[in-house]
C-alpha cells in the first residue's frame, strides 16, 4: 500500500492511509487507524529495503556504469508564489535555485538533494 501510494504521488502516510481507507476499504476491511498503518510501514522498512535490493540486482543495475538518480527539494522558501521574498533572500545566495517538483506539482526555491 505504501509503495503504491508513493508511486501515485502521495508523499505522506496520512494521505496514503486515507486513500486506501476511502477507495479500497472492501479489500482492506481491517486497515485500522492511521497510527497503526504508520507503525506497520516503519516496521517493514527492512523488508522494503530487501525488495528494493532484489529488484536492483535482478535488473542488473549494480553492474551498469551509468546510474540515474532523482533528487528531492529541500526548500529555503516555499512555494515560489512568494517569489518576491525568495528573490530578495540573501540566505544561501548562489547555492540555491528555483526548481519544480513534478510529483508534488510545486515550485521551490531550494537546495537539490540526492540520496547517496
Amino acid at each position: 500500500m505504501e509503495l503504491l501510494g508513493e508511486f501515485m504521488g502521495e508523499d505522506q502516510d496520512k494521505s496514503i492511509w486515507r486513500y486506501f481507507r476511502n477507495h479500497w476499504h472492501d479489500w482492506f476491511p481491517n486497515l485500522g487507524s492511521r497510527s497503526t498503518f504508520v507503525k506497520q510501514s516503519a516496521a517493514l522498512y527492512d523488508v522494503k529495503r530487501r525488495v528494493h535490493h532484489h529488484l536492483v540486482v535482478k535488473m542488473g543495475v549494480m553492474s551498469d556504469s551509468i546510474h540515474m538518480v532523482d533528487g528531492f527539494p529541500m526548500p529555503v522558501c516555499e512555494p515560489v508564489c512568494e517569489k518576491a521574498r525568495a528573490a530578495h533572500s540573501k540566505c544561501f545566495k548562489g547555492e540555491v535555485d528555483y526548481s519544480y517538483c513534478v510529483s508534488k506539482r510545486r515550485y521551490y526555491y531550494d537546495f537539490e538533494g540526492y540520496p547517496v
